[in-house]
Formats: structure tokens, C-alpha cells, sequence
């Protein structure tokens, strides 16, 4: 069923302006190196370079119990550069949608991952990875990018095509939130799930 659906009340696009010129590019997810954490920030100092108000928002905390997570002493790492902003978890993340222009999720592997459900939902653009979770989620230039996994280079030129253009990122938002409503919301998901317990009970839950 690809996932449990979104909530398109709780996560909708932003009708509030936005007070600065900062172009804000969000990493919502636990800090472990196979969501793509390193290739991120590899591509995110290139998107810097071309764009000096461009920042990268980062919302999740190490994950102890993964090998793989970043430490401490590494997100301390990460908050001395000037255009990374650090939040930990977060538990009401569409608070930082409402105030950022880009989503980002490299991951080497993924279900359905919630937080682009959520972006989406929110008409934000997004640049992913090339791999079956996104799929059907992310469609390839219609509301974002897949980009081949560990592909920095790639990463950073579709992160930088998005900045570059707002029409753009407006356009891919609007037909995100079209996917989200017609194919992924929670009434939706609901309604396939009672399908289903109703076809193999032989009643009628509805």
C-alpha cells in the first residue's frame, strides 16, 4: 500500500511570505550515513559556491543503535559551517517547510519515506535517490529530481538547478501536492486498508 498516506490538512503548502532571500535546502531524517548525510554535504558545498544564500537546514539526531550514525562530535562538525543549521529532532517538521525551498533525501535505500510524502504534501520540490522506494512518489522532472546513488556531483546540479530557478520550485511543488492528494493521502490509504480487511473477512467495515 506504500505507506499509511499523509495528512494533506497537517502538511500543506505555506501561504505566509517569506522574510529573507536565503534559499533553504531541508535533510529531514536520523543521522546515519545511509540516507546520504555525507553525499549532501559533499554536493551542498558546491550549490554554496554558486549560491552564497543557500543553507542546509538539517532536522534529526544520531541514531546510536546504527553503526553507521553520525556522532556527536560530528554534527559539532557540521554546525561550524556557516550555512548548516542544526534542529536535532523534530517532531512538528512542517514547521521548517513552511520555511524552507528544497527537500533532499540520498538515501542509499528507503520504503516509502515518510518525510517526502510530507514534502510533497507541502508543494515543496524535492531531489532524491534513484532508487525503488522513491519511485512513483518522485516523479523525474515533474515534482523533483532522482539522482544515481552516492552521485554527489549530481546531487549538487539539480539542488543548484532548483535555487537558480523559483518558478521552477513553485511548479514541481504544485504538481507534488497533486501526487500527494490523488494518489497518497490518508483518506485514500484508509480506504485501501478497509478494502482490504473487508474482502478478507467477508464484511462490510464502512
Amino acid at each position: 500500500l506504500r505507506g499509511s498516506g499523509v495528512c494533506t490538512f497537517r502538511f500543506q503548502p505555506s501561504k505566509k511570505p517569506r522574510e529573507c532571500d536565503e534559499l533553504r535546502v531541508l535533510f529531514a531524517s536520523r543521522l546515519i550515513r545511509e540516507k546520504g548525510i555525507d553525499e549532501l554535504i559533499t554536493a551542498m558545498e558546491r550549490v554554496v559556491e554558486q549560491f552564497p544564500n543557500a543553507k542546509l537546514w538539517i532536522a534529526g539526531a544520531p541514531y546510536a543503535q546504527n553503526p553507521t550514525s553520525l556522532t556527536p562530535e560530528d554534527v559539532l562538525r557540521l554546525e561550524q559551517r556557516p550555512w548548516v543549521r542544526t534542529f536535532g529532532h523534530v517532531d512538528d517538521v512542517e514547521r521548517l517547510m513552511a520555511q524552507v525551498d528544497i527537500v533532499a533525501l540520498p538515501s542509499y535505500r528507503e520504503g516509502t519515506p515518510r518525510i517526502l510524502l510530507e514534502a510533497a504534501s507541502c508543494g515543496l520540490p524535492i531531489v532524491a535517490t534513484d532508487i525503488a522506494g522513491h519511485h512513483g512518489l518522485v516523479e523525474e522532472g515533474v515534482n523533483g529530481y532522482l539522482v544515481p546513488v552516492h552521485d554527489s556531483e549530481e546531487l549538487a546540479e539539480r539542488i543548484g538547478r532548483l535555487c537558480a530557478d523559483e518558478g521552477l520550485r513553485l511548479q514541481m511543488g504544485e504538481r507534488g501536492r497533486r501526487i500527494i492528494v490523488d494518489g497518497f493521502s490518508s483518506e485514500i490509504k484508509i480506504g485501501m486498508n478497509l478494502e482490504i480487511y473487508e474482502k478478507q473477512l467477508g464484511v462490510e467495515l464502512t
